[in-house]
């Protein structure tokens, strides 16, 4: 029997099931790929029919897997600021920013707003001699969708990262530690771990770019 006209029973895997839901919204390929055991690449492809515009900029191989992560919650406003605490109704002693405790936190407070993250912004953009970064949190979809491919790219996702990673490692030290990591020990930060993982490519798989930026932190 032809699976696209095929009954469900009610006895059968919950693998199964969700193929003959999914069956009217599928290409037939894809489906007999799934059905022949290939469920590999069934993901796969649902990955790549659900890739946004700016993924490449997010998931850039240049940079470290959990700067990834932690870039792609902030562009996404998942990461647990004071604000998605309250939604939650998660009791705060206070909704303020942990660094400042002037402001209400939030994503678009911890990464445009306030003195610190302005502070590591500058010494980035004076390090690279040039700026990577919106000015506005609404504006980062707009800005990483609008980035050019190629080498040059890579390496500056990969310091764009770099950067959200330590803003937010610097809100969490003060929020469990009570102390504040200063700008110049965050670009320090920034330096070495993209030092690290600069490093494990050829210099050829650099670009110029690439190249400079090793020969800049040599000091380090």
């Amino acid at each position: 029997m032809d699976f696209l006209e095929y009954n469900l029973m009610a006895d059968v895997s919950w693998y199964w099931r969700k193929l003959v839901h999914l069956r009217s919204f599928l290409p037939r390929g894809t489906l007999e790929a799934a059905v022949s055991g290939r469920k590999l690449q069934l993901y796969m492809l649902l990955l790549q029919q659900n890739k946004v515009r700016f993924a490449n900029v997010v998931w850039c191989s240049f940079s470290i897997l959990k700067h990834r992560f932690v870039l792609w919650q902030s562009i996404l406003g998942h990461l647990l600021t004071r604000d998605n605490l309250t939604i939650r109704q998660i009791p705060l002693d206070s909704p303020l920013c942990p660094v400042c405790e002037i402001d209400l936190e939030s994503h678009a407070h911890l990464f445009f707003d306030y003195l610190y993250s302005q502070q590591v912004l500058i010494k980035v953009a004076d390090w690279l001699g040039m700026a990577i970064w919106p000015s506005k949190f609404c504006d980062w979809i707009a800005w990483m969708d609008g980035r050019p491919k190629g080498l040059t790219q890579r390496v500056l996702a990969a310091v764009l990262a770099a950067t959200v990673y330590f803003i937010w490692l610097n809100r969490n030290n003060c929020v469990f530690n009570f102390a504040v990591i200063s700008s110049n020990r965050i670009l320090y930060l920034i330096k070495t771990s993209l030092k690290v993982r600069l490093l494990s490519f050829t210099r050829q798989k650099l670009g110029i770019l690439g190249k400079n930026f090793l020969d800049s932190m040599d000091q380090l």
